[in-house]
Parts: C-alpha cells; structure tokens; sequence
C-alpha cells in the first residue's frame, strides 16, 4: 500500500475539501476516470453520491487490487510510458479527474494531451496540483533551504513544480481551456513571517506583507477544471480564495499549538503524522524550526 493511501484512509479526505466549487460539475450518472486512484476510496464515494460509472488508474499494484473491489476497472500501467492498455483507448469519460497526480510524472503536458481524446463530447478534466509559490516554500527557499519531504508541496516524488500561471499555461499548450478553478489557503501569520525574516536579518515592510497576502503566496493547492478548446482570457485569481474547512483548520491550530507546548506523547505524535493537517503544517514547521536552530547558534 503507497504511503498516499496510508495517510487518506487514517484521515478521510471530503469531495469538498478536494474540489472546492468545482464539486457542482460533477454531475449525477456520469461516467469519470480517476487517475492515481489509489485504493479506490474517492471513486467508491462517487458512486454513492453521485450514481457514477467509475473507472481508474494506478501505478501501485498493491493499492489497484484493492480498487477492483470497489471500481468498475482498474488500469494499472506507467503513464509516462508509450503502452497505454488498448481497452482503456476505446473508452470516453465524461469527467477525467486528476487528484495531486501531474506534479509526479515527467511529462505532464504530454499525458494530458493523450487524455484529450478520451473525453466525450462534452467532457472535461478536474484537476488538483500543488502551489510551489507558497509563502511557506518561498521563506524556506529564503534561508537558503529546500528539503524534499515524505509528503507535502515539495514530496520527494514529485518531479515538476508549479505555480498558476505556469500551470495554466501548461493546460494551454495541451490544448485545454479553463472554465473554472479554485484555491485552497493556508495563511502565515505576521509573526511567523517576522521571527523568520528576523532571524536572517531582514525586516518586513507594510508592501511584503501586502505581497504575502496575495492568493499566489497564500494557496496551498490549485484546482482546476477545463475541456478541449482555446482561450485568449487572462486568468486571475480571486483576491477570496476558499480556505480549509473550519473542522481542518481547527486541526491544524491544535496541532500547531501541541508542538509548541512539545509535550507530545510517542503514539499521539504517530497519529498526527498520519493526519491531513500534519502534511498541510510541514512548512509552517520546517520555517519554525529554522528560526528555532538559528537562535541557538
């Protein structure tokens, strides 16, 4: 079993918290392809809520028996690779979802121009990518630091990093036209921003906190959802980008304060390891413990 769905069975993951306002283009009775469908866990909920024919694809052979058991088919193949399953060619979906998968493969770009021909006339891809923009990431880079992790926006897997604007260019090149995308926020506050540009002899002015307010610095993961087309229309985020649920956000402020009071017990550390909000913090720690070390020397 990968470590992708070790971490999503201990802590279930919600249509809403994946897709945002993109969850209403699902519609009832629909045929979709998940790809990286890991133990078949999101594709199962879809065809309770949603009535739909649910297909998938996934690299781990461990993680793809288990999807048998609950998904229409499961493909199990490299999509970097030239030998796509002549079965899977033959098909047309009408949705073809895309959860945290385009950042691991080499070519990104090209895959989703293969995926183009298997949409229906009126099919569209629903897309989820990492920002690596976020100011998390752009204050560790700051110190000089960029640590590849077990999960998180800078996973050790991951082979391609983007940012909005490279992305929804990339979307362009493979011949997609957006019709609609969504931001999911974890925000920085003033004084983790300040104790950090301390710590490296630099002082926050009224503009950076302006620019660290942004949603590009702000967003932890883009979604998006697109079809076969061209579009000359700028794309700009919306200056309200949907934040986490109020039941993560709670987590994660808990969680933040257990490590501040360093007072974990070994089991109860085991389980927020395993938790969403341990992978959505790992910067906010990684920036925390920097300054931390920096105070020591």
């Amino acid at each position: 079993m990968s470590q992708y769905t070790k971490v999503r069975t201990k802590s279930p993951i919600t249509l809403e918290d994946s897709l945002g306002n993109l969850y209403k283009y699902l519609k009832p009775n629909s045929k979709i392809l998940d790809v990286g469908c890991s133990a078949g866990y999101f594709g199962e909920f879809l065809i309770k809520e949603k009535n739909a024919a649910v297909d998938g694809i996934e690299y781990n052979p461990d993680d793809a028996r288990v999807a048998k058991k609950v998904l229409n088919n499961v493909y199990t193949f490299d999509l970097d690779s030239s030998n796509w399953p002549k079965e899977l060619l033959k098909n047309k979906y009408d949705f073809i979802l895309f959860g945290d998968v385009l950042e691991h493969l080499k070519n990104p770009g090209e895959v989703l121009e293969k995926f183009r021909k298997l949409l229906s006339k009126k099919g569209r891809v629903i897309i989820s990518i990492p920002n690596i923009a976020h100011v998390s990431i752009r204050l560790e880079i700051l110190n000089g630091s960029f640590e590849y992790e077990k999960l998180g926006i800078i996973d050790e897997t991951h082979l391609k990093y983007f940012t909005f604007k490279s992305f929804s260019r990339l979307l362009s090149d493979a011949g997609y036209k957006v019709i609609d995308y969504d931001q999911t926020t974890i925000p920085v506050s003033k004084d983790v921003i300040n104790k950090y540009l301390q710590s490296v002899g630099l002082k926050a002015t009224n503009s950076f906190y302006k620019e660290m307010s942004k949603p590009e610095a702000l967003a932890f993961q883009y979604k998006f959802i697109a079809e076969p087309g061209n579009s000359s229309k700028k794309l700009k985020l919306s200056s309200k980008p949907m934040q986490l649920s109020q039941e993560y956000q709670v987590e994660i402020n808990k969680l933040l304060q257990d490590i501040d009071k360093l007072n974990i017990k070994e089991n109860e550390l085991e389980g927020l390891k395993s938790s969403k909000s341990w992978r959505y913090t790992q910067h906010l720690r990684n920036i925390r413990n920097l300054t931390i070390n920096r105070k020591k020397r």
